[in-house]
């Protein structure tokens, strides 16, 4: 089953789906240090591409 999913917005926040131009902003957020400090595990890989290609052959893995 497909979901179609869309934009969510607040009045700080705009929640998009994840596109392949969002790759290597993703990479460099999971990349600082800072934001694994209160977290139980570091996420040392994502691939992107294949969450994505994934998604769009209707699965949602990754």
């Amino acid at each position: 089953m497909k979901v179609e999913v869309g934009m969510l917005e607040g009045e700080r926040v705009q929640l998009v789906p994840l596109q392949r131009e969002h790759t290597e902003d993703l990479y460099r957020a999971i990349d600082s240090n800072e934001i694994w400090t209160y977290l139980p595990s570091r996420m040392e890989t994502f691939d992107v591409e294949e969450a994505l290609d994934s998604w769009e052959q209707g699965g949602c893995r990754g």
